[in-house]
Order: C-alpha cells, then sequence, then structure tokens
C-alpha cells in the first residue's frame, strides 16, 4: 500500500521559521546606526550572535549535503569566516575607542570569506583541497600590511595598521567583483549582493584611512550582519522547490549545478556540451537557462509554420523540437563533464523538486 509522501520541501519548513527569525534579528543591530546607547548596543550584540549562530548551523548543514563535491573546501573556509565574526561581535571592545580587537577578528572574517569565495572558482577534482589550502594566502597578504614594520615599532596599533593601500586595495577589489560576481547571475544572485556589498563596505573603511580613524569603531558590524543576512537568505533559496521546463533529467543536473558553481565554471561546462552536440550534429543546444532548439531546428519550424502543407509537418517537428529526442546523450555528455566536479549522485541531489 502507498501513501501520500509530502514534498521535500514541506520539511523544510522549520528551517524556514528559523531563516525568518535570522532576518529578523539582523533588523535590531540597525538601530545602533540611529542611537548609540548601552540599551542598543546590548541588543544589537546579543541579536547579531544569534543570527550568525544560525548561519553557522546552516553552512554545517550546507556542508554535510555537498559530501561528495569539490565545493566543501569552500564551505570550510566559510564557516571560519563566520567564527571569526562571532568571536568579533561577542567579544567586542566596546570601551575602547575604536574598537581594535573587534576590528581584528571582523578583517579576519573579511579574509576568510574572501578565501571562501575563491575557493570555488578552483572547486574541480582532483586538487580541490590543495586550491583551498592555497586560497590561505589571503590571510598572508590581508595581514601583511598590518605586520609591516612591526618589528621597527615600539607597540603595535591594530587601528593605526589596519589599512590597505594600493595595490592592495586594487587587488581586493577585483577579488570581490570576481568571487560575488560568480553568483549574481543565480538563484542566489540576491544574497552575492548583499554579501558583495558587506565586503566592499568593509574595504572602504580600510582604504587608506586618515590617521587611526577611530570612527569606524561604529561600523565594523556590518561585515558580520551581511554575512549572516546573506547566508539567511541564501538558505532560504537552497530549500525552494525547482521547478524544471520541461522536466527533463538533463535539468536537474545542469540548473544545481549551474547555481551552486556560479557563472565561472557553468559558462565553461556549457560551452564544451554545445561542442559536443555540434560536432555529434544533435540539434539541441544548451544555453543559460536549460536546453532549446538549436537555430537552424528553430528556422525549420518557422517554415513549416508558413506552409500550406503544415498539419503533418508542424506536429512532426513540434514534437522533435519540444521533447528534445537527444537528451539523453545529452545527459550522459554532461554527467561526464562533471565528474571533475564531484560525484554525480551527489550533483544530482542538489536538485530539490516535487
Amino acid at each position: 500500500m502507498t501513501g501520500h509522501q509530502p514534498s521535500k520541501s514541506a520539511s523544510f519548513w522549520p528551517f524556514r521559521i528559523l531563516d525568518a527569525l535570522t532576518l529578523v534579528l539582523c533588523l535590531i543591530p540597525l538601530g545602533c546606526l540611529v542611537s548609540n546607547s548601552q540599551t542598543w548596543q546590548l541588543l544589537a550584540t546579543w541579536s547579531l550572535s544569534l543570527s550568525l549562530g544560525l548561519a553557522l548551523r546552516n553552512l554545517v548543514l550546507a556542508n554535510r549535503c555537498l559530501a561528495g563535491t569539490a565545493l566543501r573546501p569552500a564551505t570550510v573556509w566559510a564557516m571560519a569566516a563566520i567564527v571569526c565574526a562571532l568571536v568579533a561581535v561577542m567579544f567586542a571592545d566596546h570601551g575602547v575607542s575604536g574598537r581594535p580587537r573587534q576590528a581584528f577578528f571582523v578583517h579576519l572574517a573579511f579574509l576568510t570569506m574572501l578565501a571562501s569565495l575563491v575557493s570555488v572558482l578552483g572547486a574541480r577534482k582532483p586538487g580541490e583541497s590543495a586550491w583551498a589550502i592555497l586560497c590561505g594566502l589571503f590571510l598572508v597578504i590581508g595581514l601583511l600590511p598590518m605586520l609591516e614594520g612591526i618589528g621597527l615599532a615600539k607597540r603595535f596599533d591594530t587601528l593605526d595598521r589596519l589599512r590597505l593601500e594600493s595595490p592592495w586595495s586594487y587587488f581586493f577589489v577585483l577579488v570581490i567583483i570576481a568571487g560575488a560576481g560568480n553568483y549574481l547571475p543565480t538563484r542566489f544572485g540576491l544574497p552575492a549582493l548583499i554579501l558583495g556589498a558587506g565586503l566592499a563596505y568593509h574595504l572602504r573603511l580600510l582604504w587608506t584611512p586618515d590617521g587611526r580613524a577611530e570612527w569606524r569603531g561604529d561600523f565594523w558590524f556590518v561585515l558580520p550582519w551581511s554575512l549572516a543576512v546573506s547566508i539567511a537568505i541564501g538558505a532560504n533559496l537552497a530549500r525552494r522547490s525547482r521547478k524544471y521546463d520541461p522536466p527533463l533529467e538533463f535539468h536537474r543536473f545542469w540548473i544545481p549545478f549551474r547555481d551552486a558553481w556560479g557563472a565561472a565554471w557553468a559558462l565553461r561546462v556549457l560551452e564544451r556540451v554545445n561542442q559536443t552536440a555540434i560536432r555529434n550534429g544533435w540539434p539541441e543546444r544548451l544555453t543559460w537557462f536549460g536546453l532549446v532548439d538549436s537555430p537552424d531546428m528553430q528556422s525549420q519550424k518557422n517554415i513549416a509554420a508558413k506552409s500550406d502543407d503544415t498539419s503533418s509537418i508542424i506536429a512532426e517537428v513540434a514534437n522533435d523540437c519540444s521533447t528534445f529526442p537527444n537528451s539523453a546523450p545529452l545527459t550522459a555528455t554532461l554527467t561526464v563533464f562533471l565528474k571533475r566536479f564531484g560525484e554525480t549522485d551527489a550533483i544530482r541531489g542538489l536538485s530539490d523538486d516535487e
């Protein structure tokens, strides 16, 4: 006997409630921009800390879902960034002008999140772990301006050394554009935009400040806030069910891969699939949104539609074009290419459809 099985997305509603709670909690720290009273600081600290804790839980779940893929190292770097942000918020030195301790840990969160974004750009097998470790050079590069001249200084002033000048500033601008921009065309475009804005604002705080720039102490929370908000929105989007049009097995591989790895890898795979289709004479072509008719096949449909004897020709051509008769070999071709990024079953498991 078979019963009605609830959809996969229906089991996500408790997590969606927590994601919504995270977004509500993230509204409280914005009150510090209006009032800097101790009450608002206390509320902002605890609300943002709880939001970051929920973000860390989402990343742990994402790490488990990505088992068998080359994206797991990127989630590890992201978890490190959340931990640094959480330490910065919970142990902020509110009584010290400029909050140098909070500034240091927020800067660590900035660097580790950049390492996570760059790790995605090298997320393929083999070598994803080595590439992820290499991304740790961002910690060295980002801390280098702070450590310059430390041996000659009588004391180490965090605020005075926490700055970035050319060419480091331009380098990090390019990294933010490449890392966050990689996800802008995907379903995670909004969280990528929020994260990129938070990273860019933190970089603005470091860009050749005037002296110690103690005024920055009131704005170190912006990056942890953007981390919490972007991860909450991204987790909610990841749990939404996907509806594929048409509902081909090919799309259940392509769409999740496109959204998880971003434009940098998706466009390369798209080009390889289309090259294979042309070489084998298949009429289908892969676009960002899925399979479509080739220009030649579309022209054939238009000619058939204008002819006098259309009754049988239109039915035959439309049937061939709408059902994509070569979707099976195209799916096999795609799975061969995706083996470089992880186990095909793991990538297929990223699909959430009803």
